[in-house]
């Protein structure tokens, strides 16, 4: 209960008025500051407490009431009723008196002849105050602010039910500051939670843009390394230089490894990660695991085993790719960590629903355990369970922390019981939809095998090193190359329509790869209908959604390899060696258009959809 009690302060805010000449509330200061906690004075009307104001004038058949509240100058109403006055000075104010003492109602039944009130102007003239009647507004700590009130101008009194009623209807006005008070809190706070997710949007937008640039700068030199470490070991080496290219070739793709770790985190951590349902083959997903794999396994020296539940020979749906960097990343952590022994992946159906399968991957191994204090923290980003300089184990410390937020992504998460000495098991449930359940999708293809394939592609890279590891390596697959260092000259080139394919590099000096994009496209037949395959060292979803709408047909990630370009020339260049479709489209509109050019039909546009096995639409 707040305290009342008396002090020989007054307040003066106009040395020509007397303020009070009773005395104040006992830390009339710390009052003051709750108060405008609230910040509620000089506030617009609010229908609650009207509708408090008026009830409270009805029960006590006054005819007028307020609910006041006291600040350092003045007695200010936040609802009335019989009043026309907002405020009075705090000299004239009968609820300064009440919240002297808030433990009781103040009845004052004949103003006149009060020595406190009867020399006061709101008794001596209008409204000719004779009764008043006030119960304290005060706060939970009981800190009094004011005062529910009703008056008359007559002498009167309350009965014991108009008392017990106003006290009642004082609680509820007290309940209603409350509440206004906690919306005003949640405002502020949703307000500052507003401008902190500006701030903290705006620090991930640039982040995202650093990673872009800074992933393009890594992997260009990485790119060169990888790729003429590739293209030396199919030429004719000595054991010693063999050993040498392949030390570097290793260690090349170390480096790659942990740059691309620390992307797709930084992916993952922004929510770039995306979802996509698509047809999974468990036992194929397993054995590509395994094949990838294996190489590190054999080189230890350890047992590598995978078992796949029969009953997963049906065809289930779910995001393949998480998946499969899930169940990598684990069976990778499982053999970094283990010298001698074995590792087990195991893929089993532990449960079913009425239309999906629950799939448990299981990653065991021999390694070297986790400690119990230490389990959760293993999946913390760049944490080592071995500590220090002298670490046996090498990497970023990003595998599992990746694998928990693709984990998250998919709604589920990842378990762990380990041993010291003993070996850990890591696994994860996902419940998997029937591909029954799902819509097939349309013009699905099937796989081709990579021939013999011949045709004629240009290459717009500036880069040194990404342009001869591009060019040899398509010059192997049987291409005729044309390689330029500018948009303007490929421009130049490609409105002659003698390309089947097109590399181009997204950043370029001279133009954006994807106002070129958008310039083929604007060209006449056939020029417009060359396949453009974008390079870039990083696919975010925005720049994926922008290519795309430009006309953009394909993507690849650099540093390029052999199975990446396998992929690209077999999605998009013939055995023949020339473009199926000597015509042109009946209706061929540009992408990118002016409203009035799309109205009127006078533009073209490019389609991106390929008609028939092999047609390259674009």
């Amino acid at each position: 209960m707040y305290c009342g009690s008396y002090t020989a302060s007054t307040i003066n805010k106009d040395p020509g008025k007397v303020v009070m000449s009773d005395n104040l509330p006992f830390n009339e200061e710390y009052r003051l500051r709750v108060l405008k906690q609230y910040e509620i004075l000089d506030t617009a009307e609010e229908i609650a407490f009207d509708n408090l104001a008026a009830l409270a004038a009805s029960v006590c058949e006054a005819p007028m009431a307020c609910v006041c509240l006291v600040d350092e100058y003045r007695q200010w109403f936040k609802a009335k009723v019989g009043m026309d006055v907002r405020e009075t000075d705090r000299c004239l104010s009968f609820c300064g008196h009440v919240i002297l003492k808030p433990e009781e109602a103040m009845i004052v039944a004949d103003a006149t002849k009060d020595l406190r009130f009867c020399d006061n102007e709101l008794v001596t003239n209008e409204p000719y105050i004779r009764f008043y009647a006030g119960v304290a507004l005060m706060t939970p700590e009981g800190v009094p602010l004011g005062a529910l009130a009703v008056m008359d101008t007559e002498a009167r009194g309350l009965s014991e039910n108009q008392l017990e009623l106003l006290t009642a209807l004082a609680h509820q006005v007290e309940a209603q500051l409350e509440l206004r008070r906690s919306k005003h809190v949640i405002s502020v706070q949703s307000e500052q939670l507003e401008k902190a997710k500006v701030i903290a949007d705006s620090a991930t937008m640039a982040k995202r843009t650093f990673l872009s640039n800074i992933s393009h700068e890594f992997r260009t030199p990485i790119n060169g390394i990888v790729g003429i470490s590739s293209l030396m070991s199919s030429t004719s080496l000595t054991d010693q230089q063999a050993e040498f290219l392949g030390t570097i070739q290793k260690s090349a793709e170390g480096l790659l490894g942990i740059v691309s770790n620390v992307l797709d985190f930084s992916k993952n951590e922004i929510g770039d990660g995306g979802k996509s349902m698509t047809r999974v083959d468990t036992p194929a997903l397993v054995d590509r695991v395994m094949m990838m794999m294996r190489p590190a396994a054999m080189a230890k020296g350890l047992i590598f085993n995978c078992y796949v539940d029969d009953r997963l020979e049906q065809k289930l749906m779910g995001d393949y790719l998480k998946i499969e960097q899930v169940v990598s990343n684990l069976v990778g952590n499982a053999l970094k960590f283990t010298s001698e022994g074995s590792v087990e992946l195991k893929v089993k159906q532990v449960g079913e629903r009425y239309d999906a399968a629950v799939i448990r991957f299981e990653v065991k191994d021999s390694g070297i355990g986790i400690p119990n204090d230490l389990r959760l923290k293993v999946f913390e980003e760049f944490f080592q369970v071995e500590q220090g300089p002298e670490r046996n184990y090498g990497g970023a410390g990003l595998g599992l922390s990746i694998a928990r937020q693709l984990t998250r992504q998919m709604d589920t998460q990842i378990n762990v019981i380990s041993e010291v000495g003993v070996g850990s098991t890591f696994w994860f449930d996902i419940a998997m939809p029937y591909e029954d359940a799902w819509v097939k999708p349309k013009n699905s293809r099937s796989t081709r095998k990579l021939s013999s394939t011949v045709g004629r592609v240009l290459v717009v890279e500036d880069n040194d090193v990404n342009a001869m590891v591009l060019t040899s390596m398509l010059e192997k697959k049987g291409c005729d190359v044309t390689l330029v260092s500018t948009c303007d000259e490929g421009l130049r080139l490609l409105k002659q329509g003698r390309f089947d394919l097109t590399f181009m590099s997204v950043k370029m000096p001279d133009i954006e790869g994807i106002q070129a994009a958008t310039a083929v496209r604007r060209m006449p037949f056939p020029a417009c209908m060359t396949p453009i395959v974008a390079m870039t060292a990083t696919i975010r979803k925005e720049i994926e959604s922008l290519c795309k709408s430009v006309g953009i047909n394909d993507f690849m990630r650099v540093p390029v390899n052999e199975s990446s370009i396998n992929r690209v020339i077999d999605r998009w260049l013939i055995r023949s060696g020339s473009v199926v479709g000597t015509q042109p489209p009946t209706k061929f509109v540009s992408p990118i258009m002016l409203p009035e050019e799309a109205a009127s039909g006078s533009a073209p546009v490019a389609v991106n959809d390929r008609k028939a096995e092999g047609a390259h639409v674009c």
